[in-house]
């Protein structure tokens, strides 16, 4: 079998290795771009270096060489390039400038993650390269350590205005979350291939392998989002399990240890959650926010909002804004919807205006979408964060801009798990795969439900990066089975 070895970056070639670094100082840039908004500077570094980034994405897609599916890949970004071009001209005849400007900035945000995607594909495709684990594990890493020296320090920012959280020295808490909570997966599974090598390693490799996971644990705890810590806590759960059948199986003595690793770190990270700031936002503002105790939802009123400070006048705002909306009604009058819309922490009720203007919008809103500026034109405000991506980029973008956006993003993962079920046994040995399926799957499911997945440039470039490696690896995992060969020691330690 092709080892997954020689994905790596072959020497003297420079642009393996700058896709390395930049994947790896994506902390950095977002610390950079969250003082700049503090500072309220428009033009950030994270700005500025992601759009030559994309345009370099683009223009070495475009004039890189021939690569196997090249015509197809070529013809995907001809239609995305001609639809955004569209897009612009429409906001420009319905908005003027200033609506063209606010569109066209936050449709090239939105669609970073293709442009990445298509990018990361072309160079997989050429020159069997992949973004090497060790970038995407330094990244999650940082994210991580960022948010625990900033809290060491006592100069952390709030995830949430009353305290509920703490986002580092980062800006946006919940495009930190989901970041930390996709890498998380792939430090542990480096973490349990460490602890099956055969070679001794020294003090300072615990330390630091020790130091590593206590940070991933704590920000997963103390950052105070519900997706990160949930999504970590079922990995870990999802490893134990996997360790324990691996063990029953095997008898390795290999297993074992990373079976009571796994159990370790999952532990750690139950034991946090009573003092961690998710667990007072859960009974203080979640769980009152049901409205099943009229008492306790009235107090939770009282405490500071994530936008808002005063919350009680930003959900009069929102549910004004809502009044008189098919969707709004919806959640007024079934109690079912209303249920769905408390465990949504309330997007169903945000979605309900922008909703409404998008269905009473004609031909050209149901094609090209509403967009991002708030025209003369909407009876109802739809600037509002719609943080359920699938939603957003249909009423954004249209029926237009929703399928070229999403028709090859679902088509992939469709592929990837007809692979899956195809070679079960395969995949399911295979420690490293489950773990990028899992980080996959949780990527999907977060941007269904959840938002600030695939419009958030740097959890963008992350799932991109997930989705090659998958790739890849299924490809390897193919030739390997055509071959009749097994995957070496070295790979699948376990």
């Amino acid at each position: 079998m092709a080892r997954l070895s020689r994905l790596s970056p072959p020497a003297g070639q420079a642009l393996p290795r700058f896709l390395a670094l930049y994947v790896a100082l994506q902390p950095l840039l977002d610390v950079l771009t969250s003082l700049a908004t503090q500072a309220e500077i428009s033009l950030t570094a994270g700005t500025v270096v992601r759009t030559l980034f994309v345009g370099f994405a683009f223009l070495y897609t475009v004039f890189c060489g021939p690569f196997p599916g090249r015509k197809a890949l070529l013809s995907y970004l001809g239609l995305l390039t001609g639809y955004l071009a569209v897009f612009g001209l429409w906001s420009l005849v319905r908005g003027g400038m200033s609506a063209c400007i606010v569109n066209l900035s936050e449709a090239l945000k939105t669609f970073y993650f293709p442009y990445t995607a298509a990018f990361l594909y072309a160079i997989y495709r050429q020159k069997r390269w992949i973004v090497p684990d060790w970038a995407v594990a330094a990244a999650g890493l940082g994210y991580a350590g960022v948010i625990l020296l900033a809290c060491i320090t006592g100069t952390s920012f709030y995830s949430y205005n009353a305290g509920y959280g703490y986002s580092g020295w980062f800006y946006a808490a919940n495009d930190v979350s989901i970041v930390i909570m996709l890498t998380a997966p792939l430090v542990f599974c480096r973490l349990f291939h460490k602890l099956a090598a055969p070679r001794r390693r020294s003090v300072w490799e615990w330390i630091g392998m020790a130091a590593g996971s206590g940070a991933l644990l704590f920000s997963a705890a103390f950052l105070g989002t519900k997706l990160v810590y949930l999504g970590t806590l079922l990995y870990l759960a999802a490893a134990c399990l996997w360790f324990a059948l691996r063990l029953l199986l095997t008898r390795r003595a290999v297993a074992g240890r990373c079976l009571a690793a796994a159990l370790a770190l999952c532990a750690l990270l139950c034991a946090l959650y009573p003092v961690s700031p998710l667990n007072h936002y859960v009974q203080d503002v979640y769980v009152p926010m049901s409205g099943e105790d009229q008492e306790a939802y009235e107090k939770s009123l009282a405490i500071p909002g994530v936008v808002d400070k005063d919350r009680a006048k930003a959900n009069a705002r929102l549910e004004q804004a809502a009044k008189g909306t098919w969707l709004g009604d919806l959640i007024e009058t079934q109690p079912v919807v209303k249920k769905l819309n408390w465990l949504l922490s309330r997007r169903l009720l945000i979605i309900a205006p922008s909703a409404e203007e998008y269905t009473r919008g004609g031909a050209w809103v149901t094609l090209f979408g509403l967009g991002y500026a708030q025209l003369s034109s909407c009876v109802r405000p739809v600037t509002h964060l719609i943080e359920m991506e699938g939603v957003a980029l249909l009423l954004r973008h249209g029926l237009v801009g929703f399928l070229l956006y999403y028709v090859p993003f679902l088509a992939a993962a469709a592929a990837l798990l007809l692979q899956f079920f195809r070679r079960l046994k395969t995949r399911v040995a295979d420690f490293s795969y489950c773990t990028l399926l899992f980080s996959a799957m949780m990527a999907c499911a977060t941007s269904l439900i959840a938002g600030h997945v695939l419009v958030s440039p740097s959890v963008s470039l992350m799932v991109a990066i997930l989705y090659e490696k998958l790739i890849a690896r299924t490809s390897a995992q193919n030739r390997a089975l055509i071959q009749g060969e097994a995957l070496p020691a070295s790979e699948q330690p376990f």
